[in-house]
């Protein structure tokens, strides 16, 4: 009875190299075979999980949206408050600048970020307001 390739199953031949590959009848079989994939290093693509799936970035789009909208309030209130000051603001209740769905650059310098129907606007000297 001939022996059988540990990983497809065919039968070893002696015409396959037996002494290169031990119990397979190719290189391909002995790289993937379990017993010599275990031990090497996977690709990066497949060690790290997405970080954000589309239902988390959603949640993080929504989480803006609601800080945006308390923005919207408190810079609209008679406190006085630098424009770093709004930045930090924003910051310090979890805003994430990342995430937002429209960024638009207007030609007189001033940039405004949106999440979904509200945002802020940064002038070109850095003023910062509500929109």
């Amino acid at each position: 009875m001939n022996p059988r390739c540990l990983s497809c199953k065919h039968p070893l031949h002696s015409s396959h190299g037996l002494s290169r590959f031990g119990e397979f009848c190719s290189e391909f079989c002995y790289a993937n075979h379990p017993k010599n994939t275990d031990n090497r290093a996977s690709p990066k693509w497949q060690v790290a999980p997405l970080a954000h799936s589309r239902g988390n970035t959603e949640r993080i789009l929504e989480k803006n949206h609601g800080i945006l909208l308390s923005f919207k309030a408190w810079a609209k209130s008679p406190s006085a408050f630098s424009d770093v000051g709004a930045l930090q603001w924003l910051k310090r209740r979890g805003f994430d600048f990342d995430y937002h769905t429209r960024l638009v650059r207007q030609a007189d310098g001033r940039t405004e970020v949106w999440c979904y129907d509200t945002g802020y606007r940064i002038d070109a000297r850095g003023r910062v307001e509500a929109i």
